[in-house]
């Protein structure tokens, strides 16, 4: 996150929530609905977060076709950083719910496995989805 300073090139209205259900078909092309999680923030992070819903092998199509939107390259090692984030969020929300526990059990050792991976710079973003297991 040190990485990454606010600029007009990395900063800026974002949806922060990208995936298959905020996303419909129009006469136009796809549109976005759904802005509840919208506001200012990196642009980064929309790329992070719509990379954890889409297939590894699509990813770079992903990437290469958000930054040729905003003009400006997007480190890989930085979305790896917002994918966990936002994996750590998901598991955030849902800790707060009993009925969830049972499942964060279930998962969690995948997400220690990921925080592992990331802390030893290995490359995690062809291999990680939305709850932090492998593709």
């Amino acid at each position: 996150m040190k990485g990454l300073s606010k600029s007009s090139e990395t900063w800026g209205f974002i949806h922060a929530d990208i995936h298959y259900s905020n996303l419909i078909s129009t006469s136009r092309g796809i549109s976005f609905i759904d802005f509840d999680l919208s506001g200012f923030g990196y642009y980064a992070l929309d790329v992070a977060s719509a990379a954890l819903f889409t297939k590894s092998e699509l990813r770079d199509d992903l990437h290469s076709g958000y930054t040729n939107i905003i003009s400006r390259k997007i480190d890989i090692a930085q979305l790896e950083d917002l994918m966990f984030l936002e994996i750590c969020g998901l598991y955030a929300f849902r800790v707060s719910r009993e009925e969830m526990h049972m499942w964060i059990r279930e998962h969690i050792l995948s997400l220690i496995e990921l925080c592992k991976s990331l802390i030893k710079g290995k490359m995690v973003f062809y291999k990680i989805n939305q709850v932090g297991l492998t593709n």
